[in-house]
């Protein structure tokens, strides 16, 4: 999955976006990043932006998980640390998971490493999966996840939605499947999870209870934020990985 837009691959740090989500939405992330030493990339995933989707591709949370740890393991010149948002969350625990050797840490943003509940399974499969896509219903996700912050490029929020039919598709159904149920419990590396306190994507409850339930996995709470928590708070979320990353 080379492309140029895979940045340098001594970058201590790879940021995985979410289902129809921008590359760019990591900007303000990948400033604060750096303001702290470290430099980060953000690949688009494949069939994302300019990311290439090879021959024959079958889309799902494993193949994807699979196709990055090849590219981390010829490119990278050290063990990465991941941070996933949402869909990008589960990449990441995956590749964790099945690559330990490739990963130093994992952060999770928005999300945590189990399938969503049924009724967003029923709500996004209605909005998306049922025909033509309508602006409503896209305006309605970017409603959701970016709450009283849109970015103002409307063109960058809008562009995942006019990918690839199949991908856009597919991937919204590898967001909904989550993880393989053995990866939680084969994370070696430090895991945090960061959540704004207004997400409603996911649970407060629920969260909580996935990280009570493994230890080691730590959890910050960030007032008045959403679903795209980097996106609202980007300096906090970038001092808790400084945090978790710095020795």
């Amino acid at each position: 999955m080379h492309n140029d837009d895979d940045g340098d691959p001594a970058a201590d740090v790879v940021l995985l976006h979410g289902w129809a989500c921008p590359a760019g939405y990591w900007t303000p992330l990948q400033r604060g990043l750096e303001q702290l030493g470290h430099s980060a990339v953000a690949p688009p995933l494949p069939g994302y932006g300019a990311a290439a989707l090879p021959d024959g591709f079958e889309w799902g949370v494993g193949t994807v998980a699979e196709l990055l740890a090849a590219e981390f393991a010829t490119r990278r010149q050290a063990p990465v640390h991941l941070v996933g948002h949402s869909l990008g969350g589960s990449i990441a625990a995956t590749i964790a998971a099945r690559h330990p050797e490739l990963v130093a840490s994992v952060t999770l943003l928005g999300m945590v490493p189990t399938a969503p509940s049924s009724a967003s399974r029923e709500l996004l499969t209605g909005l998306f999966l049922n025909g033509p896509i309508r602006e409503d219903a896209i305006q309605f996700c970017l409603n959701a996840w970016y709450g009283n912050s849109p970015p103002e490029d409307a063109a960058m929020t809008h562009a995942p939605f006019g990918i690839r039919r199949d991908v856009l598709d597919a991937s919204l159904l590898a967001a909904l499947d989550g993880v393989e149920p053995d990866v939680p419990a084969q994370l070696m590396a430090p895991v945090q999870v960061i959540v704004g306190a207004e997400d409603k994507t996911r649970p407060l409850a629920e969260v909580q209870g996935y990280v009570n339930a493994h230890a080691g996995t730590d959890l910050a709470v960030v007032p008045e934020a959403g679903h795209m928590v980097h996106w609202e708070a980007p300096q906090s979320c970038a001092e808790r990985i400084h945090a978790l990353i710095t020795p």
